[in-house]
């Protein structure tokens, strides 16, 4: 009797234990304070760098990358560290029977150094962060400048020779096509705080045999100086858009001056931004606005080549000339400033692409992530703020203080942490570069400026901030005594 008790018992232990561990196996688990099974979930965390510790509360959960089973549902304190970095720490949500991934854990190094590209130093310079270009400009001789391009790995992509005077306060700007290979350079002069158009050069980066073309003397340019300011670019074409005194859309080749007439358009019209063919049948378009009125604008577009036909995309409430226009990577979303009001249109391609209107005025505009599913802006009330396509909404994960000035912004190439600069009211010499992630937390100041550059020299704050692919930061400092060469460069890695 007593061995068939045992068996028995023996028996419904094994049962039960083959119960617990298949319900284990599905993410269950006994509580022993409910005296009940329940449903468990999943934490997966990876950080940058792998190796960082992971805590719950005050448990200790090992290294990443690391999948963490069996946590009873409920909110926790995620902390990640690791030894001379800053620590992360935020509030994860665990939900019964899902995996929750913690993928952008990046801890941001203790100590980040400065260093010097002592081969660039200019006279003026260009930093486009979009397309991760920088451009020197110095005087080859009186009547001669040497204007060389860098990529962000400060490689010298190509340099130009080229007429221009450098006298007056002269500045110069770069505008690149979507592909990133031609460029229009505009060089200016100020007298009495008076911003002049002096030249204005075509370049085909990718042909060194080919000379730049001066345009401002070009026929087609000589009525419609806005298409050189601010040119709309065809997708893979070295041509140009404008309305020309007839209202009528024109391209205007800029390696050989050809014009070909777009659309006979009518009154108020302005050329705005082109896409590229997409799909199988898909073709380029090319959008412009109609304006009825000083405030109601239609966005139209195109199709190129042109059969003379047009199609309306979205009535907008905007007040004066569109000003900035910045468009995704993916060239599917828009952003439309004037100095009153802008809007944001994503999905453009879409049948009914969905229009935003920024609450506030902007003091400045930034740019879209990497993904292309968020625009990054400052507002006039001294806010970084950013429109998150994903979730429909505005986010504002900072506000400076009164004693501080925010100077630029650049996105991490996670897209999940914004970078930016802040200089002290009262120390202009003194500038900060901080970092937040886009919920608002995770602040930190990783980088003193003025404790690394040299005594003679500070932060450029109206040059833009470059991020890089493999985290690295690209900042230009002014030595406002050195009159011959006042602009150089520094990088500092971050991962």
């Amino acid at each position: 009797m007593r061995h068939k008790l045992v068996y028995i018992s023996i028996r419904i232990l094994f049962i039960l234990s083959a119960i617990a561990l298949i319900l284990t196996a599905k993410g269950w688990r006994y509580d022993f304070t409910q005296r009940t099974f329940i449903r468990t979930g999943i934490l997966d965390v990876h950080s940058r760098p792998n190796g960082s510790q992971i805590m719950l509360g005050s448990d200790d959960y090992g290294l990443t990358p690391k999948k963490i089973p069996s946590l009873t549902p409920g909110r926790y304190q995620l902390t990640v560290t690791k030894t001379n970095y800053y620590p992360w720490q935020k509030n994860v949500t665990i939900y019964p029977e899902l995996v929750t991934q913690m993928f952008d854990i990046i801890l941001f190094p203790m100590q980040i150094e400065l260093q010097p590209i002592e081969q660039l130093l200019a006279s003026n310079i260009d930093l486009d962060e979009k397309n991760g270009y920088i451009s020197t400009i110095n005087p080859e001789s009186e009547t001669l400048v040497r204007l060389s391009i860098y990529t962000t790995g400060f490689n010298r992509l190509s340099e130009y020779l080229l007429p221009a005077d450098l006298q007056n306060n002269a500045s110069v700007e770069i505008h690149w096509s979507p592909e990133s290979r031609y460029a229009i350079a505009n060089f200016f002069t100020r007298v009495n705080e008076k911003k002049n158009l002096q030249y204005s050069y075509y370049i085909d980066s990718k042909n060194m045999t080919a000379q730049p073309r001066e345009l401002t003397i070009a026929e087609s340019f000589r009525s419609s100086r806005s298409a050189l300011l601010a040119p709309v670019w065809h997708p893979v074409e070295p041509a140009v858009f404008l309305t020309d005194t007839n209202q009528t859309l024109m391209m205007v080749r800029l390696d050989d001056g050809e014009v070909t007439e777009v659309l006979t358009t009518g009154k108020n019209v302005q050329p705005l931004f082109c896409t590229p063919a997409s799909g199988l049948f898909g073709k380029a378009r090319l959008y412009y606005s109609n304006s009825a009125s000083a405030t109601d604008m239609t966005l139209r577009f195109t199709e190129l080549p042109s059969d003379e036909t047009s199609k309306d995309v979205a009535s907008l409430t905007i007040s004066g000339d569109i000003s900035s226009i910045i468009l995704s990577n993916d060239r599917n979303n828009v952003f439309l400033g004037t100095p009153a009001n802008s809007e944001i249109i994503t999905n453009l391609t879409s049948d009914s692409p969905n229009i935003k209107h920024i609450p506030q005025p902007i003091l400045k505009s930034i740019g879209w992530s990497n993904d292309g599913e968020k625009f990054l802006f400052f507002t006039e009330d001294n806010q970084i703020a950013y429109y998150d396509q994903t979730k429909n909404s505005f986010r504002y994960p900072y506000r400076s203080s009164e004693e501080e000035m925010i100077g630029s912004a650049c996105w991490h190439s996670t897209d999940a942490y914004i970078l930016f600069s802040v200089t002290a009211s009262q120390t202009p010499d003194r500038t900060d570069i901080r970092v937040i992630d886009t919920d608002g937390q995770n602040y930190l100041t990783i980088l003193e400026t003025a404790d690394q550059l040299p005594a003679d020299q500070s932060v450029d704050t109206e040059a833009p901030l470059i991020c890089t692919r493999d985290d690295r930061l690209i900042i230009s400092s002014m030595n406002r005594e050195n009159k011959s060469f006042p602009y150089s460069f520094f990088t500092a890695a971050y991962n």
